[in-house]
């Protein structure tokens, strides 16, 4: 009875598990050996080694590239935390206007990542965008010139952040969750022993949904670490180097110069090492900061 049963629940998940074979365990394997090649796809390829990796680790441009995208990552999602949390707090405390409010934080996650870098893109323009009409007139007053959002490295950088942060729905909406996740009877002890409103957030709503925070900054970096639409749309990597990803270099080194195909394999290999080497940091200062805080409760 007990095979029979085991029997039956294989069947009923052999086309997932013929999915995860074809569809994710042989292209990883066909890429981990591509990565040991000199493949250019209209020639013989040729192994070899590891030169692949060899070159990648002493490609200047790549360094760069790779600090555009931590430098990256770091800023989307610092704003996203701390502006998700802002909003979700608001929404939650707002008596008036509620769900519209929701509804107009939600929206912009809707609407597809291209067709925002697109719609920030004419936005940001220098002499015709709506923002620097809007700005510009409140600068003149002070003697400025307004910024030349896409044509500076700073600026750059700024404005492909400002258009992922924008799209926070999601993550307003799971903050809002987790927030009505905290229990009142603590919110209430805080406020009778004379808490005030920052005090109770500080130290008593924060830590409660600190699992919720946690996710929220994990899968934030991984995605971050993996940008690719809204920098290639936007400035397609420029001016210079300054907002090229470490996606869009892999990108170009597989279909644009060459191809090189072996090299991007690589480079694929160690976007992959770098991502599960920082979310096994970032899983092991959760677990240090669970044991002590859970040293200080005891």
């Amino acid at each position: 009875m007990h095979a029979d049963k085991t029997r039956t629940g294989l069947l009923w998940i052999l086309p997932w598990l013929l999915g995860v074979v074809f569809f994710l365990l042989v292209p990883l394997g066909m890429s981990l050996v591509t990565s040991f090649t000199d493949d250019s796809i209209l020639e013989p390829r040729a192994f070899v080694g590891v030169s692949n990796y060899a070159r990648a680790l002493g490609d200047g441009v790549l360094w760069r590239v790779l600090l555009n995208t931590l430098v990256y990552s770091v800023l989307c999602v610092g704003a996203s935390t701390g502006l998700g949390l802002l909003l979700a707090v608001l929404l939650e405390r707002a008596r008036v206007g509620a769900l519209a409010a929701r509804a107009i934080v939600f929206l912009p996650s809707v609407l597809p990542m291209a067709a925002a870098g697109v719609l920030w893109m004419w936005m940001l323009s220098t002499e015709q965008g709506l923002v620097n009409r809007v700005l510009r007139p409140v600068l003149g007053l002070v003697g400025l010139q307004a910024p030349a959002w896409l044509q500076t490295p700073l600026g750059a950088m700024v404005s492909i952040v400002i258009v992922s942060t924008w799209q926070i729905g999601q993550t307003v909406v799971i903050y809002q969750a987790a927030l009505r996740q905290v229990p009142r009877s603590q919110l209430e002890a805080a406020s009778l022993d004379g808490a005030t409103g920052f005090a109770r957030l500080w130290h008593v709503t924060l830590p409660a949904m600190w699992h919720v925070i946690f996710f929220s900054i994990v899968t934030g970096i991984l995605a971050s670490m993996q940008s690719f639409v809204v920098p290639y749309v936007m400035t397609n990597g420029g001016p210079g180097i300054s907002t090229r990803m470490y996606a869009m270099e892999l990108y170009e080194r597989a279909f644009l110069m060459g191809p090189q195909m072996g090299y991007a394999c690589a480079l694929a290999w160690l976007q992959m090492l770098l991502v599960t080497m920082l979310s096994i940091v970032l899983f092991r200062s959760k677990g240090k900061h669970a044991q002590r805080d859970g040293g200080r409760a005891a």
